[in-house]
């Protein structure tokens, strides 16, 4: 019989498969860029692996409630939060979405909520998944040419010439191979606008993103796994 954190291991594997078409040359996020539109391709490899990464999270959440759980018809989800969640509530919805399992294995309260947002800002891209996925927002995907996100030339030490983006607050954007730059200055060195696929529900670089949720997922399924 097939476990349901194996299952959860194929799931992210396919996901993992997914990325690695795409954020190379020649490829439906370049062509996108180029078009000046998302192509319908990338849309499609974009859908199906925010639908196997959601399905990763409520497979290994079934896996908890089965093992510690006598058998039941009730619904199971993987909780997920709001970043204005306030964590002593969270054991009330860990109870509506993993029925019975606060009452066998109360330690796996405090290990659901080591991934909410409320215990690490380093968790609110699972906030940002869940908007995406539960709204089907992931396929609001643009070609963004965002003149308030500065992409600043330097030229530093020994003639190497470094280039770093801001977004309007001040924080940085990170960037991927595949961005586009236009308005390059002449000699190399000041300030030009950078073109590149966001989640525009999100505002977030689409490859960065995605990595995020697969490395992130990776690491809560390590967690249960090693938990039960």
């Amino acid at each position: 019989m097939i476990r349901r954190l194996d299952m959860a291991d194929a799931l992210l594997a396919r996901a993992q498969l997914h990325r690695s078409k795409i954020g190379d040359h020649g490829d439906s996020y370049e062509a996108s860029l180029l078009a000046g539109e998302v192509q319908l391709e990338l849309k499609i490899i974009v859908k199906e692996m925010f639908d196997h990464l959601r399905s990763c999270l409520d497979y290994a959440a079934r896996e908890v409630v089965e093992h510690t759980s006598a058998p039941s018809n009730k619904p199971v989800y993987f909780p997920i939060v709001g970043k204005t969640f306030a964590a002593k509530d969270f054991e009330g919805r860990f109870g509506q979405l993993m029925p019975d399992v606060a009452a066998n294995r109360p330690d796996l309260v405090d290990t659901f909520a080591s991934f909410q947002p409320f215990s690490s800002t380093n968790n609110y891209w699972i906030s940002d998944f869940a908007t995406l996925c539960n709204q089907s927002k992931h396929e609001n995907l643009a070609v963004s040419s965002r003149e308030d996100l500065r992409t600043i030339i330097e030229r530093v030490e020994d003639g190497v010439t470094v280039i770093w983006h801001e977004k309007p607050d001040g924080s940085s954007f990170v960037r991927y191979s595949l961005m586009l730059l236009s308005g390059w200055p002449e000699d190399g060195v000041g300030e030009c606008i950078s073109h590149y696929i966001s989640l525009t529900e999100i505002d977030d670089e689409l490859l960065w993103f995605i990595d995020q949720c697969i490395a992130g997922i990776g690491r809560i399924i390590q967690t249960i796994r090693a938990s039960l």
